[in-house]
């Protein structure tokens, strides 16, 4: 079994995103993990995305993830415009995967259940996962998790099973 270390940009923020992926190849991480607030946002410019890339690579750091916030609040047409975009992102980032934590509001369950219907067709053709990680709201169960992936029903849909953020959120 091959393992991989990976690790998110996330306690870095305030640092240059260079110096980011230096500390963390220098710890010992082959991946790394983009957050969408250090790095690549979803109104990042192509050339932006490629920058981040190199300055990945740069780093003989592989761009496995890259954890962006999908807007459904505001509509379900917008949220998909915007989700391809985030796609597309994704694989000029060169990321494997694309991490959503799902929606806080009750209201909005059903849209990310059906944007996730619409997105993962559309994320499997572009060499991308889609991956639900528990973070409270339509996420905060490991039953919630399943029901979602089952609705969702798409080989590019899958979940990551978090139990410190079932434990966080639940207790």
């Amino acid at each position: 079994m091959e393992l991989t270390l990976g690790c998110t940009t996330r306690p870095y923020v305030g640092l240059p995103f260079g110096e980011i992926c230096e500390r963390i190849a220098a710890a010992g991480y082959t991946d790394v993990a983009v957050f969408g607030n250090v790095g690549v946002a979803y109104d990042s410019s192509p050339e932006q995305v490629r920058e981040v890339r190199k300055q990945v690579e740069d780093a003989g750091l592989l761009p496995s993830m890259w954890l962006p916030r999908l807007h459904l609040e505001v509509g379900l047409e917008e949220a998909w415009s915007r989700a391809q975009r985030i796609i597309d992102q994704a694989a000029a980032l060169g990321a494997t995967w694309l991490l959503t934590t799902g929606v806080s509001e009750p209201e909005l369950y059903e849209d990310f259940v059906a944007l996730m219907r619409r997105a993962a067709p559309y994320a499997e053709g572009a060499g991308v996962q889609i991956t639900l990680k528990p973070h409270g709201g339509i996420s905060l169960t490991t039953d919630d998790l399943i029901s979602i992936h089952g609705q969702v029903n798409h080989p590019a849909f899958g979940i990551c099973y978090d139990p410190g953020n079932i434990i966080y959120y639940t207790v």
